[in-house]
């Protein structure tokens, strides 16, 4: 897949449909909210594998709205209504651990086509680590670097986030995408030391 190819599909990700809800584009308020309510399938080195019915429904509940429409339905009964009416859906429509492993493996697959990043050679002046969580520096280069307003930051799907991200900072001469010469250059590098190891 070429740079623009990968950008392309981070910027305008494939729909998914989820329980019969249809997801929005993975974003960045939709990471927030699932890392603060510790969902299994971002919290920690987690892959999503401990996931049970329950997070399934919660975190497709959140990913069907846009963060605010999320927020303001953690606060409501018709959210909380919705939310167990999904897990008796989900109830009856996996019948079996199989069925349930699929849609956790879809779920997963939603979200890790909405984190996408693009390949960064090392950062040219890398110093300490900041102190700030990377989704709110994330964020809040949204907002001041590209002049998004905080609902447009936080409603922007996590992987044209992250990308935009790496190209202001490549723009500012601070970081280097990986061109597809570049990787072109690596796959070679690969083919020639496997060679040389027989």
């Amino acid at each position: 897949m070429t740079i623009t190819e990968q950008y392309l599909a981070s910027a305008i990700p494939t729909p998914c449909r989820l329980l019969g809800a249809r997801l929005r584009p993975y974003c960045v308020g939709h990471a927030m909210l699932l890392h603060r309510f510790e969902s299994p399938f971002v919290a920690g080195d987690s892959d999503g594998s401990a996931a049970q019915a329950r997070d399934l429904v919660f975190a497709a509940l959140i990913c069907a709205h846009t963060f605010e429409e999320a927020i303001q339905g953690l606060t409501t009964r018709r959210f909380h209504r919705l939310a167990r009416r999904g897990r008796l859906q989900c109830f009856l429509r996996l019948r079996t651990p199989e069925q349930l492993r699929r849609k956790i493996e879809l779920f997963r697959e939603y979200l890790a086509q909405g984190s996408r990043w693009p390949s960064i050679l090392a950062p040219r002046d890398a110093g300490s680590q900041p102190g700030a969580p990377w989704l709110q520096r994330l964020k809040l280069a949204l907002m001041i670097h590209l002049g998004k307003t905080e609902s447009e930051a936080l409603n922007t799907p996590l992987g044209a986030a992250q990308w935009d991200y790496a190209a202001f900072w490549e723009g500012k001469a601070a970081w280097q995408i990986t061109s597809d010469r570049d990787l072109e250059m690596f796959r070679t590098a690969r083919g020639l030391e496997a060679a040389e190891a027989l």
